[in-house]
């Protein structure tokens, strides 16, 4: 005979199984505890057997298929929205500033090499600053998800 309490996950065992381990069956017949366990998951698991499943008047998974086909349609037009907008956010600057690239190439050159130095410096410097931003910003994120 088994001296401690069964979990409950072997009296679920012993009752949908039917298991015949001689030991459960000694133990539950000696043990008050575990005999009215077990008759509380003997009535919930009948309980459990009477339900009948949900039947819907419509095709559920049909539905949910177009749900998806309607969502993915609606990423694809954003995506391309967004890629429109950034198409003319690059093009259009460049436009106007296509007229003045002799000029602003010779005030370029025209510069101190110092000042070309801190230019060059400082440009460097804020992307790296932005793309460390970019790959904190991300990890933050992830983390958030994996909570």
């Amino acid at each position: 005979m088994i001296q401690e309490h069964l979990s409950d996950e072997k009296i679920q065992e012993y009752i949908l199984q039917g298991e015949t381990d001689e030991r459960i069956s000694l133990h539950i017949s000696g043990c008050v505890a575990c005999k009215q366990k077990m008759k509380a998951y003997s009535v919930l698991i009948k309980a459990v057997n009477f339900i009948e499943p949900a039947a819907f008047t419509f095709n559920v998974s049909k539905l949910v298929m177009q749900k998806i086909g309607i969502q993915r349609k609606k990423e694809k037009t954003e995506l391309y929205l967004f890629y429109a907008l950034l198409s003319g956010g690059i093009l259009v600057p460049i436009y106007f500033i296509l007229p003045m690239i002799a000029t602003i190439f010779k005030r370029i050159q025209s510069l101190h090499n110092t000042s070309m130095a801190l230019i060059i410096t400082v440009t460097l410097g804020v992307i790296l600053f932005l793309i460390a931003d970019i790959f904190r910003t991300q990890k933050e994120k992830e983390l958030q998800l994996s909570l």
